[in-house]
């Protein structure tokens, strides 16, 4: 197999932790929705009619994702800042190609359009320009998500109060409080009342609404309280946070007491034989054996340059019956079927002889990545 071939047909998914169950809301039609694009996914969108025709939108449990008409991600870019204006020229531009407006459509509501350099027009979605990403190779691929911490797939968010935030965590997406504390709701408590009584709020805090709400998002009611408060639920649920979560993203009350962390998109399933291994900068993806996998980006290879010790990186082979699921797919050449995680092909490394050792990146060749329980690379590898 050739480093040359090393980009492989993958979707971006993130790691599942191994847990008490959670509390999954689907899209307003069920599982369906999150398949649905065209028309109805674009008046979903906007609450009217209007959205471009070169977009689509798929609907998932805590927004709504962008796609071109061929269903491939648009993406924003961070360092867009100024208003009508693209920062990315020339060779960014070849990276990350706009999504051009290719008729006269007028723009309208969310959506308006900006000059390029060139003369093209470029369509925005909320004042950020929208673009794609060449590595991504099929519809639904999402590769370049989260990339430098600087390009973020393009989503619509579901409504919500203004206590309420969206944190993208290893565990899905999760429903939390402005300090991105997780929010739970508990078994115990019947639709529009909560039975959370003095002894239960010593470790259960009601996510507190306002007294006079006029308008309340789809989804969310306000639900009084037996001491007079006034107290958030989603669907029905009345919402807490934990009292010992300290960091944002912390789980530690789910499965507590009845409780469960609200999670509005679970994470695609990742392959049965991968494990998690801490290592120097948290928990790492491993195989079976607790052997840390490396992601071989063969983009980052300057020169052509050859690999340093090739004898120490081993193929992660996938079995004649094993199939791709979420970012993890199998890449095939001259009869042999090699994993790869978001395009990148896998690999473990002899030196490493216990879980979570990381000896394949402590060498001068950085085009192998860790991958972190999040999905992402691991800080400082493949640089």
């Amino acid at each position: 197999m050739k480093t040359s071939t090393y980009l492989a047909v993958a979707a971006l998914g993130w790691s599942l932790a191994s847990m008490a169950p959670a509390i999954a809301f689907k899209g307003d039609g069920g599982d369906d929705d999150a398949a649905s694009s065209g028309i109805a996914g674009r008046a979903a969108l906007n609450g009217a009619d209007f959205v471009p025709a070169e977009v689509t939108a798929s609907r998932v449990g805590h927004g709504w994702r962008l796609a071109t008409s061929k269903g491939m991600t648009l993406y924003t870019f961070s360092r867009d800042q100024q208003p009508g204006k693209s920062a990315c020229t020339g060779n960014c531009e070849k990276q990350w190609p706009p999504l051009v407006a290719t008729d006269s459509t007028a723009p309208k509501g969310d959506w308006s359009l900006i000059d390029r350099d060139g003369g093209a027009k470029q369509w925005a979605f909320r004042g950020k320009p929208l673009y794609t990403y060449a590595n991504d190779i099929k519809a639904g691929d999402e590769y370049g998500d989260e990339l430098n911490q600087q390009w973020f797939a393009a989503m619509k968010p579901i409504p919500s109060p203004s206590s309420v935030s969206i944190l993208k965590t290893a565990e899905g997406q999760l429903l939390t409080d402005v300090k991105n504390l997780t929010l739970y709701t508990s078994d115990s408590d019947k639709a529009g009342k909560s039975s959370c009584d003095t002894k239960c709020l010593v470790d259960w805090r009601p996510l507190e609404a306002p007294w006079s709400v006029r308008v309340t998002p789809v989804d969310w009611t306000v639900i009084a309280r037996d001491d007079g408060s006034k107290q958030w639920a989603f669907k029905g649920k009345p919402l807490y946070t934990y009292i010992n979560d300290a960091h944002p993203g912390d789980m530690l009350g789910n499965g507590v007491q009845g409780r469960h962390a609200v999670v509005l998109t679970p994470p695609p399933p990742n392959p049965t034989w991968v494990t998690y291994q801490s290592g120097d900068a948290g928990m790492l993806i491993a195989d079976k054996d607790g052997k840390t996998l490396y992601a071989h980006d063969v983009r980052r290879r300057r020169g052509g340059a050859e690999l340093e010790r090739p004898q120490d990186w081993v193929p992660v082979v996938a079995g004649p019956n094993d199939q791709q699921v979420g970012a993890w797919s199998i890449v095939e050449d001259d009869g042999k079927r090699q994993w790869a995680f978001k395009g990148m092909l896998l690999f473990t490394n002899l030196r490493d002889k216990r879980p979570g050792e990381m000896n394949g990146i402590r060498s001068s060749d950085r085009s192998f990545r860790t991958i972190m329980k999040n999905g992402q690379p691991m800080q400082g590898t493949g640089a």
